[in-house]
């Protein structure tokens, strides 16, 4: 899943874990950028949150509310 905000993870807000006030950057996937809603997109590591063992489809209807 790739989490909605991007972030720089140096600045102080980042690093004290408020990332939603990231100095640095305020982009988010497919808002502003193109692939938010393609078939495929690029995404910084630092965004991706792995599945663990749920499944795709299981996983989908949590990740907005999230």
């Amino acid at each position: 899943v790739v989490s909605l905000t991007w972030n720089c993870g140096v600045c102080a807000s980042c690093r004290v874990g408020a990332t939603n006030y990231c100095e640095v950057t305020q982009k988010a996937g497919g808002l502003g950028f193109d692939g938010g809603m393609a078939e495929f997109m690029v995404a910084p590591v630092e965004s991706l949150v792995p599945l663990k063992n749920l499944e795709p489809w299981m996983a989908a209807p949590l990740t907005e509310p999230l």
